[in-house]
């Protein structure tokens, strides 16, 4: 007997393009932040907070995050690199 299959989930996908990407262990540290970011109601159980499916982010944060996410920002290409991973291709 074949395995379980689902015909819907291969007509279901996601186009992904990444131009920017934080280095490997350069990106932003959410823990000193927590207390700044309205999204966690209980900043001492923030990391239990992530591990929801979704995490909506509150008005605001986006912003704060934003910011510091460009200054972490190189170029995909650039800090693909330093994650140790060979990409097929990177255009």
């Amino acid at each position: 007997m074949p395995p379980a299959s689902w015909p819907s989930r291969d007509r279901l996908g996601v186009g992904l393009e990444i131009e920017v990407l934080a280095a490997c262990r350069d990106g932003v540290e959410l823990a000193p932040l927590v207390t700044r970011l309205a999204t966690f109601p209980n900043p001492e159980a923030w990391s239990a907070w992530l591990r929801r499916a979704i995490v909506p982010l509150a008005d605001g944060d986006g912003d704060l995050l934003a910011a510091l996410l460009v200054q972490a920002a190189a170029p995909y290409p650039d800090a693909l690199g330093t994650y140790g991973l060979v990409p097929e291709s990177v255009a």
